[in-house]
């Protein structure tokens, strides 16, 4: 999985720009609601992962919360409830551990993004 890093900003408005577009998914067709849901799910497990992988590799929780600083509300607020999340989860000792561990994070966080 390719590493993006969080500092970018384009990466940043993206992410703001796909939360933004959930909220408007109501209005437009299904095929159409059904692709830009998904693309805003791979967006969204793209930052959890990020964040867990740093959460892995021992990075403090101030020094994400500091990479993820953003002007746009929304995206903080995403931001902060997922780095939140990640470190409530032990570091683990294995670099395969480490990757399960992050592994598993995108997957919950897809999986509750496509619910």
């Amino acid at each position: 999985m390719a590493k993006l890093t969080m500092t970018n900003m384009k990466h940043k408005t993206l992410a703001a720009a796909a939360l933004a577009a959930t909220m408007m998914l109501p209005s437009v067709g299904a095929q159409a609601a059904n692709e830009d849901l998904n693309e805003v799910c791979v967006d969204i497990a793209s930052l959890a992962g990020n964040i867990m992988d740093d959460r892995q590799n021992g990075v403090s929780k101030a020094q994400v919360t500091k990479k993820t600083s953003s002007d746009n509300e929304a995206y903080q607020t995403l931001a902060k409830n997922i780095i939140a999340e990640a470190y409530k989860v032990p570091q683990a000792k294995s670099a395969a551990d480490k990757d399960k561990q992050v592994d598993n994070f995108i997957r919950q966080y897809y999986n509750k993004c496509a619910k």
